[in-house]
């Protein structure tokens, strides 16, 4: 089981990186969406980091290799680009293949269930892990309040809160939004 704490949005690059050298947490998970030129729908892409040399938050320094998808998302509408990075929250040292399991769930739920297939920028990852995953994501605003944006389009509406992956079945499960029962008395 994991739980991700997702925090942003954020406009961009510089301010990302602001913001994570501030952080005491390490965040592995980032996702982002942008319009591409001449495109009305956004685009999204969900990747992941570790292990990056000495670098206490990393994921700003993954999004400056030269290669990465973000460049071209900057350089054809940059006002369109939102950015959220994860932590797993449950989870102090994950490995990379716990990061690597989020990643994927998160991918495969974009591309097989919400979303047209094409409007993801990811080329690998895209099949479902190979053992039973339950997978929680929470979502904050960077001063760490609860955040959920109106926008349907906007990745914390994209992403469900709960996915649950059964793989002997082969089947993904999600709860779009938990809603809330009632306060527990004790």
């Amino acid at each position: 089981m994991y739980l991700i704490r997702w925090y942003g949005p954020f406009y961009s690059r510089q301010e990302l990186e602001d913001w994570e050298r501030e952080q005491e947490s390490l965040f592995y998970l980032y996702l982002f969406q942008g319009k591409r030129k001449n495109k009305k729908t956004y685009n999204y892409y969900c990747g992941m980091t570790y292990d990056r040399s000495n670098c206490v938050s990393c994921v700003y320094n993954r999004m400056k290799d030269s290669n990465h998808h973000i460049h071209v998302f900057e350089q054809e509408r940059k006002e369109s680009l939102l950015i959220w990075v994860g932590t797993i929250a449950n989870n102090v040292h994950p490995t990379r293949k716990d990061i690597s399991i989020c990643e994927n769930m998160i991918t495969s739920e974009i591309a097989q269930i919400e979303l047209d297939e094409s409007k993801i920028v990811n080329e690998t990852n895209k099949l479902p892990p190979t053992r039973n995953v339950y997978l929680i994501n929470e979502w904050y605003n960077r001063n760490q309040i609860k955040y959920r944006p109106q926008s349907i389009d906007f990745i914390p509406n994209i992403v469900p809160d709960v996915i649950t992956y059964d793989a002997e079945s082969k089947n993904l499960y999600r709860a779009k939004k938990l809603v809330f029962i009632s306060k527990m008395i004790s």
